[in-house]
């Protein structure tokens, strides 16, 4: 899997590369293959502790031992990344907010020496 970039990631880095897991679980999901998929997008650090990693779920051996079809298991994995992406703006969010606090702090504390 990617690693995060410290920028906001494209809307295209994020899906395109779960654009072919759509077409995986609609064939597993018709019994026409039952393969893993091989994922090569972002992980789902934010929530790790309590969902599987994309490459975990994006496999047969996880759809047949889970109630979810394949194709669940795709949107399950598409909303985790976009969760992971809103956590990672405001983080980033909250570090520009906290910069400009500093600046100003520091600049309100040069005009009063």
């Amino acid at each position: 899997m990617k690693p995060w970039p410290n920028i906001a990631p494209n809307y295209e880095d994020i899906i395109d590369p779960l654009l072919p897991a759509i077409q995986w679980a609609i064939n597993c999901d018709f019994g026409m293959v039952m393969d893993n998929f091989e994922y090569d997008g972002y992980d789902t650090p934010s929530s790790a502790h309590a969902c599987a990693s994309p490459d975990e779920v994006l496999t047969a051996e996880y759809v047949n031992q889970s109630e979810r079809t394949a194709i669940e298991a795709v949107l399950n994995v598409a909303f985790r990344l976009g969760y992971e992406q809103g956590v990672r703006e405001k983080e980033r969010m909250i570090e520009s907010k906290q910069r400009q606090i500093d600046w100003l702090t520091n600049m309100l504390n040069s005009e009063s020496v």
